[in-house]
């Protein structure tokens, strides 16, 4: 079975974790596992998230946010949302206490998509 989801190692602990259409935020201990599998043998030190594609960031999605954050710092990596639209910032803005995470434009040192 195809993972709706991405993970590429972007070098020297660092990943990147891209979503697709078919992720399940409900359903999200597989992923986080296999996620945090990758991250602890690589000794990762940071796995950057890419919301490009997530239009709407709802509470379960906020928590499996939440949830993806807590299992990187348990790793000893932090986490930081990167490429979050505009629409979706402003409506966490209105509606979600800050992030207990890292929020940044996009990966430093990327070229711009």
């Amino acid at each position: 079975m195809k993972r709706p989801w991405h993970l590429t190692r972007l070098g020297a602990g660092l990943w990147l974790f891209e979503p697709g259409e078919g992720l399940d935020p409900g359903a999200a201990g597989d992923t986080i596992e296999a996620v945090s599998a990758a991250l602890l043998q690589d000794r990762a030190t940071c796995l950057y998230y890419d919301a490009r594609a997530v239009a709407v960031i709802d509470p379960l999605y906020w928590a499996w946010l939440r949830q993806l954050a807590r299992a990187c710092a348990l790793l000893g990596a932090s986490f930081v949302l990167v490429h979050v639209r505009p629409e979706t910032a402003y409506a966490l803005s209105r509606h979600c206490p800050p992030p207990p995470f890292a929020c940044a434009g996009s990966v430093p040192g990327s070229a711009p998509r």
